[in-house]
């Protein structure tokens, strides 16, 4: 709750919500990850973060629409990363939510799956 929502009481209020729906989907439930997957996603970030001369000229060769989505408060990501991204990315949209962490997505769950659909038709 302290890394994926912010501080405030109506953000901890949405992580205790989240915490509630956790359990609430039964068909279909993601299974637990491994010690592999943090692993590998932990070296594909590490691969794509390695330093490239200090800008961000690869990022201008992504040309699919991209989504990028971050809470104000962060401090996984720092908002101001995220807006980087979107800067540096050609055809990017950038939604930052007010009130939230790292976890902004499941704090506004019904707000980032409108963005997610209408970014996608």
């Amino acid at each position: 709750m302290f890394v994926f929502f912010a501080h405030s009481e109506t953000s901890q209020k949405a992580a205790r919500e989240f915490v509630q729906r956790l359990g609430a989907r039964t068909a279909d439930a993601d299974g637990p990850s491994t010690l592999e997957v943090r692993d590998a996603q932990t070296a594909a970030i590490a691969a794509w973060g390695a330093s490239n001369g200090g800008d961000y000229s690869r990022l201008h060769k992504i040309t699919q629409p991209s989504l990028v989505v971050n809470g104000i408060y962060d401090i996984v990501v720092p908002a101001v990363n995220s807006w980087i991204l979107a800067s540096n990315l050609p055809n990017a949209l950038l939604v930052i939510y007010p009130d939230a962490g790292h976890g902004s997505l499941y704090q506004y769950a019904d707000s980032f799956n409108d963005h997610v659909l209408r970014f996608l038709q």
